[in-house]
């Protein structure tokens, strides 16, 4: 049975549809203006609503955001070098950025929250001083090299 793109609420006498079906719809002829001319026609009385989605978006989430968060978790090195295979496998199958995010996502679950927890900042700014002592001593070992 094919799944139907509208849906009848007889309790709240609404017919509801996507915002890309409608728009589909507002075509004569197409076959979805048919679908939603006959639910019309069945339901007369009924208004049509276009349907709500509970979906939670990242703005500003890109694929240098999460190399950058990355970097300021725990073992960052070996979830840099996964992250970088999943980037290219994504990539491989021309989803790059969604197959990306769904990793992401499921990998650091911590991120979907809004607040930073006090001990996690510590973590990430002790982190970041060490790659800063680091490079500071990189800095200095070239200039002696030199």
């Amino acid at each position: 049975m094919k799944k139907s793109n509208i849906k009848v609420n007889v309790m709240e006498q609404t017919i509801s549809v996507s915002k890309a079906f409608y728009k589909k719809a507002c075509v004569y002829g197409t076959t979805e203006y048919k679908q939603l001319t006959d639910a019309q026609r069945n339901n007369p009385t009924f208004d049509v609503k276009f349907k709500e989605y509970d979906k939670k978006t990242y703005n500003g989430l890109t694929i240098a955001k999460m190399r950058e968060y990355i970097l300021t978790q725990d073992n960052s090195e070996d979830r840099l070098i996964e992250f970088e295979a999943v980037v290219t496998t994504a990539k491989a199958k021309g989803a790059q950025y969604p197959l990306t995010k769904k990793w992401f996502l499921a990998t650091y679950p911590e991120y979907k929250e809004s607040t930073i927890d006090p001990s996690e900042k510590a973590k990430a700014d002790a982190r970041a001083a060490s790659q800063q002592k680091n490079q500071a001593s990189l800095k200095i070992l070239e200039g002696m090299a030199s």
